[in-house]
This record gives structure tokens, C-alpha cells and sequence, in this order.
């Protein structure tokens, strides 16, 4: 969803304060922040818990 953009850019690049980054560099940061939302940021709407951590609770 589009507020997930939202999310990534405020919280890997805008907050970091990274610019003028090879693509390589943006792959690597987007790599990295999918890999933290999913394993260990928690989300209100998810019971205060990882989407991971989530998915194992309810599975």
C-alpha cells in the first residue's frame, strides 16, 4: 500500500537524512528496511506485534 512508501522513505531515508545514493545503495537500504518492518517493527493494527510474529501467532 501506498502508506508503506510512506513509511520507508520517512523511516530509511528522510529521517537518516540520505541523498544523492547509488542505486545500489537504495537496493540495499530497502532490502534492509523490508526485512526490519516485517521481522521486527510493531504495527498497532497487528496486535502490537511483527507482521512475522503476527503470522506465527495466528497460524
Amino acid at each position: 500500500p501506498k502508506r508503506d512508501f510512506s513509511s520507508l522513505k520517512t523511516e530509511a531515508f528522510y529521517s537518516q537524512g540520505l541523498k544523492n545514493l547509488s542505486s545500489k545503495m537504495v537496493i540495499e537500504i530497502v532490502s534492509q528496511y523490508i526485512d526490519y518492518y516485517n521481522k521486527e517493527r510493531i504495527q498497532t493494527k497487528l496486535n502490537y506485534l511483527s507482521p512475522v510474529k503476527y503470522k506465527k501467532k495466528v497460524a
